[in-house]
């Protein structure tokens, strides 16, 4: 596939190979049964991007993603103790 892919560079726009190269970063570093081929496709892609006046600085590269934090739901606000302020609105009401 790697070389299916190597060979359509030259057809991609300037955010489509950005958002390859982000990704071809991401597998490479999940090292899954994907990485060497994504490992082979870097310097073709950083290739194509700088025959196309777009430096390392601009393309983007793949961060580690935080842990995504959990969103308090309608359990968990349930849940929760009661704030002072409550008390003093059932009070009012």
């Amino acid at each position: 596939m790697a070389l299916a892919l190597a060979e359509r560079l030259s057809i991609l726009d300037k955010t489509q190979l950005i958002n390859l190269r982000t990704n071809a970063l991401r597998l490479q570093a999940d090292a899954g049964p994907k990485a060497e081929e994504a490992g082979a496709l870097l310097p073709l892609i950083d290739a194509e991007l700088s025959g196309r006046g777009v430096g390392e600085a601009k393309a983007v590269r793949a961060k580690p993603k935080a842990a995504a934090k959990p969103k308090a739901g309608k359990k968990a606000k349930a849940a929760a103790p009661p704030s002072d302020d409550d008390d003093e609105v059932s009070e009012l009401g």
